[in-house]
């Protein structure tokens, strides 16, 4: 797990560190799960949002979302009334929370799943995941946040609308992948700037 301290400005309430990762799930994710996340948050006062990984371009991606998302809060622009959502409109580059779910959400069929946890400190996100890890019956899988595929990449180009215009002038000292990842972090800071 990449566990980030966030600069002082970046800190929203107490969430002073962020947690990025990928389970590889030996079950499905269900309403009882979303219900057993949602006590885990509210008894450890942390945030915690999941993503299907196969729509993730790295741990930046999510990382960018969220520092985007919470500046959002701070300055009161934010659209969702809850920083996890938040975080999701930013991370799909839209506006409407059911748009954004549908993108990025994870289902019952959802097996590699990428996980974002704000907390206060690196021992809470840690026994977070862990117990997230569990509840998953799952393993932890980090190079699922990576684009390992061809499948993925194509995924992705459609998903964020990049066009190979955009690769190319992207594409300068990057490799391909490393252009997707740029385009869709420029993505974000666009939607940032839009709202």
């Amino acid at each position: 797990m990449k566990i980030i301290q966030l600069n002082k400005e970046d800190v929203y309430e107490n969430y002073r560190y962020m947690g990025i990762s990928a389970i590889l799930c030996g079950k499905s994710v269900t309403k009882k799960l979303f219900d057993n996340l949602l006590q885990l948050s509210e008894k450890e006062k942390a945030i915690i949002q999941l993503f299907d990984s196969e729509k993730i371009a790295t741990w930046k991606h999510i990382f960018i979302a969220t520092l985007n998302a919470i500046a959002a809060f701070k300055q009161s622009r934010n659209i969702a009334s809850q920083l996890s959502l938040e975080i999701l409109l930013y991370a799909t580059g839209q506006r409407q929370i059911r748009d954004a779910i549908n993108i990025l959400g994870v289902s019952e069929q959802t097996r590699k799943v990428a996980i974002l946890i704000l907390g206060e400190d690196k021992e809470k996100i840690t026994m977070i995941f862990s117990q997230i890890t569990e509840l998953l019956n799952g393993k932890e899988e980090e190079k699922l946040l990576e684009i390992h595929s061809e499948e993925k990449l194509q995924q992705l180009l459609n998903i964020f609308k990049i066009t190979k215009e955009e690769i190319d002038a992207a594409i300068r000292k990057e490799d391909k992948k490393e252009a997707i990842v740029k385009c869709i972090l420029d993505r974000i800071s666009v939607f940032a700037v839009e709202k």
